[in-house]
């Protein structure tokens, strides 16, 4: 994955694209291109910066160092509510229906990960006016088990790889506040039965995807925002639970988790799910 591509496109459809078949004219369809951007509240996030003003108290700072996730099942919204599939291309960033995004520049002092960053997700869709989207964030059970270390890109960045879940990071967010230094928010599957290594995960008891609907875009103008201090509104950034990782792993019996999951629309032990209000149409 060496090439970097612009930061800040857009949600545009590109040129229609007419296809044409051997056996006369197919449906013409139009290339997508969907521009997602991090924040910290009406701030654009910048990996490695401190930020003030989070947290349940409102005053607390977090820096993050490393920000990537996986989405797959990505579809278009027409107004009358039907929905397509979004198909997207083959690359270093999207295989076989999933889409890879990172928001880390290690470039910039103070950030970690890898110096590539990935805000845009590129397919195609038949031709139509599409005023919404549908995505689910996460990868899919069937490839969530794998060995990763030998599946093809983006499924081998093994950053993203949990061993000892033996499955994916959906969400992969690494920093520190000024009370937790080692910081942390990794979602993925937990509870998972059977041995990943050899195929055999049969389930998962918290599966922890989430679906994300954004309806009212302007497909020629609007992207998808990520905002790292909704995320956290609820969350006191300094303190975490003794003998529970500092953050959150997503583990189903850490306290500290319930908030990070209530405000991603997910349940959390015996809290019920919250409205998703982290992804909006920027």
């Amino acid at each position: 994955m060496k090439t970097r591509p612009p930061r800040l496109l857009g949600l545009s459809l590109l040129a229609p694209l007419a296809l044409v078949g051997a056996c006369g004219d197919a449906a013409p369809r139009q290339d997508v291109s969907l521009t997602f951007r991090a924040t910290m509240g009406s701030e654009t996030f910048a990996c490695g910066q401190p930020f003030t003003g989070l947290g349940v108290t409102g005053d607390q700072t977090l820096t993050v160092r490393d920000a990537r996730m996986y989405v797959h099942d990505v579809r278009l919204v027409t107004a009358a509510g039907d929905e397509v599939a979004l198909e997207l291309g083959e690359n270093a960033f999207q295989h076989q229906g999933i889409a890879y995004l990172d928001f880390a520049d290690s470039n910039d002092t103070g950030c970690e990960g890898n110096p590539e960053t990935r805000l845009v997700i590129e397919g195609s869709a038949p031709e139509g006016d599409y005023v919404g989207v549908r995505f689910t964030v996460g990868m899919p059970f069937e490839q969530n088990h794998q060995e990763a270390s030998v599946a093809a890109s983006p499924l081998n960045i093994t950053d993203m790889f949990w061993a000892w879940q033996s499955g994916y990071k959906f969400i992969k967010l690494d920093g520190a506040s000024t009370g937790v230094p080692t910081w942390r928010f990794h979602l993925g599957s937990t509870g998972c039965v059977g041995d990943p290594m050899a195929g055999g995960v049969t389930s998962c008891t918290a599966p922890n995807r989430f679906d994300v609907e954004l309806m009212g875009m302007d497909l020629a103008a609007d992207s998808i925002r990520f905002d790292i201090a909704e995320l956290v509104s609820d969350v006191d950034l300094d303190t975490f639970t003794p003998e529970t990782p500092p953050g959150c792993m997503s583990g189903a019996m850490d306290p500290d988790c319930t908030e990070y999951f209530e405000a991603l629309g997910l349940p959390h032990a015996s809290s019920p799910a919250g409205v998703q209000r982290v992804f909006t149409v920027d």
